[in-house]
């Protein structure tokens, strides 16, 4: 009995070195998996961004440009509201002289107001669609003048990455203002811009 309690323990014995051999082992294994000396950076890659708030503050073709858009926005929600005013006035008539009008008379008046009704709301339609137009236009135009700018002064291929920024949109949590190319950018559109209006 004792013998095979003693080859019992010296068999457990060996399983529990072995498991210590596989625990440790394995152990040193994902250590070293787990800390790697570090990814490679390539110190060639460079960056930079523009702050697009600012640029969109300082960019004459964009203040301009928006100022534009602004005034004829105004003008046609000034076109609407004269319209809408004068559906009322035509609306408050009927219902004042209703009274002493014949029934064809109150028809009538019923399919002006009807008509005008629709007038006015096929305008306010057409006025939205067309602001949104523009707005798309003057957005993709704006756009590619920044695009075409970066890849004329990024001809030696200073920068690999030119990113946007803006605080609103919040898409990065971080920068640098080593990396801030607003002030220069502004500058040449600014100048492109001048220069393309003097011609």
């Amino acid at each position: 009995m004792q013998k095979v309690s003693l080859i019992i323990n010296a068999v457990l014995l060996l399983l529990i070195g072995v498991l210590f051999y596989l625990v440790f082992s394995k152990n040193n294994t994902t250590t070293a998996a787990k800390s790697p000396e570090g990814a490679k950076i390539d110190k060639s890659v460079k960056i930079a961004y523009i702050d697009i708030d600012t640029l969109q503050e300082n960019y004459k073709y964009f203040t301009e440009k928006r100022k534009e858009l602004e005034t004829k926005a105004s003008s046609m929600q000034t076109t609407l509201q004269n319209k809408q005013n004068e559906l009322q006035r035509i609306y408050e008539d009927a219902e004042r002289n209703a009274a002493t009008m014949t029934q064809n008379q109150l028809e009538a008046k019923q399919m002006e107001l009807e008509k005008r009704k629709n007038e006015l709301e096929n305008s306010n339609a057409t006025f939205s669609q067309q602001m949104e137009t523009e707005q798309a236009s003057f957005n993709e135009a704006f756009l590619k003048k920044i695009e075409d700018y970066i890849a004329k002064i990024n001809k030696d291929k200073e920068y690999s990455f030119v990113f946007t920024y803006s605080r609103s949109l919040g898409t990065m949590l971080y920068k640098d203002s080593t990396y801030d190319i607003t002030k220069s950018v502004v500058y040449g559109l600014n100048k492109e811009y001048e220069e393309s209006i003097k011609k």
